[in-house]
């Protein structure tokens, strides 16, 4: 579930850069959201009909941070805790807790390294919808109906640099980032991965204003308890070596377009190269943003991309992305800004396999529209009202779902 409101923004403060400077705050958080269909998608077994298609959540949490900065050393530290009630689900009710940090030194005006870390617990209880299966003494077994009850952790660290010239005609960085996923539950264990992704880019200021960059990057992911097919009349699992290995490379370019207009265009190369012999996979790829600010209140954004990503939580070694997103916003006075938005997001299931209770997933296609409302009329609290509607389209059609989603978020900065 997508928590919206002051907690997202309070994560994404800015380091402190005087001085001797420190902070720490606390913003309490209440999020409520109907969704008209928590179920997302048929069925797969009667019980699951007895569900409640739509649901109300409530959800309560704390986040604290805080800032230090001294002289050219700026620390970081935040840490979440939360949990999440469902009126009519009761499985899905969860816990929600996340810590973490950086570490920043700043070499002149130039150059900055950081070093970042973080950890995160959400307890995960899932309906077992699962098929029955037959064991080898022949007797029909049924699971399904009943809860997985499961802990899933998460967790990351790693290093990011960038660097420029004192005119800003070239810059240059790169970064390394490791992370993990580890399911408590023998019957989530599929969904463990571990991640490793390197990055790098160069950027020459020959389109001043703008700037033409080279960027790239490698990623390696493992699952290590991932297996086709399931426990059916006896036969297991066949194991595989689970594992990609994805490359990019590509040229960007960004500039201004007047006083109005600034964009970022880029092309580049993916390939995806699984292990265990299964085949590869290359596509051109894209990125793509667009600003336009015609007046002081008003800006309207258009961005789009396609990439390779990790199917950690679902029937497939890795899918490829397509996505184009549109938004609006204009803002009233100091205190109000309304928006709207849209998008488009295609994804396309790589090496897919079935796990318990789900086919393998072929494709999904989901269109999303939405509005929402944001009030701020001091720096103690801000209130958001967001009202959605998201169509997926999938293959197999077992996945589809339409849902309306209507949140509204009370945080008050302490």
């Amino acid at each position: 579930m997508t928590v919206f409101g002051g907690a997202t923004r309070a994560a994404g403060q800015q380091l402190p850069s005087s001085t001797g400077a420190r902070s720490f705050a606390i913003t309490a958080t209440v999020d409520t959201l109907y969704d008209s269909n928590v179920v997302r998608g048929t069925p797969l077994n009667p019980l699951n009909r007895q569900a409640h298609t739509d649901d109300f959540r409530v959800s309560p949490s704390l986040f604290a941070t805080y800032n230090r900065g001294t002289g050219r050393i700026a620390l970081t530290a935040n840490g979440l805790v939360g949990y999440d009630f469902f009126r009519y689900n009761k499985y899905l009710n969860s816990s929600r807790y996340s810590g973490g940090g950086s570490l920043t030194y700043h070499s002149g005006s130039r150059c900055q390294i950081a070093v970042t870390g973080n950890v995160s617990s959400r307890q995960d209880g899932i309906r077992d919808f699962g098929t029955p299966v037959i064991d080898p003494s022949g007797t029909r077994t049924d699971t399904a109906g009943t809860i997985i009850d499961n802990v899933e952790m998460a967790s990351s660290y790693g290093s990011n640099f960038g660097c420029g010239t004192p005119t800003g005609r070239l810059t240059f960085g790169g970064g390394y980032t490791h992370s993990s996923v580890s399911n408590a539950s023998v019957l989530r264990k599929f969904g463990d991965s571990e991640n490793d992704t390197y990055t790098g880019n160069i950027g020459v200021g020959i389109l001043k204003p703008g700037q033409v960059s080279l960027n790239g990057s490698y990623s390696t992911i493992a699952y290590p308890n991932r297996a086709t097919g399931s426990l059916i009349n006896g036969i297991p699992p066949r194991l595989v070596n689970s594992g990609v290995r994805t490359y990019r490379i590509g040229i960007a370019v960004s500039r201004p377009i007047g006083n109005r207009l600034s964009g970022r265009i880029g092309a580049s190369f993916l390939h995806a190269d699984p292990s265990g012999g299964q085949a590869a996979y290359s596509s051109p790829a894209y990125t793509l943003g667009l600003t336009y600010t015609p007046t002081a209140r008003l800006s309207a954004t258009l961005s789009g991309s396609r990439d390779i990503s990790p199917s950690a939580n679902v029937g497939a070694l890795y899918s490829v992305t397509d996505q184009l997103l549109a938004d609006v916003r204009y803002t009233l006075g100091r205190s109000i800004t309304f928006n709207a938005n849209a998008g488009l997001v295609k994804e396309n299931y790589k090496q897919g396999f079935a796990i318990p209770g789900e086919p393998a997933r072929g494709a999904d296609s989901t269109t999303t529209y939405g509005a929402g409302i944001s009030f701020h009329p001091r720096s103690l609290f801000n209130v958001n009202l967001n009202v959605s509607q998201s169509i997926r389209r999938s293959t197999p059609t077992i996945f589809d779902y339409r849902s309306t989603r209507v949140g509204l978020t009370v945080a008050v900065h302490i």
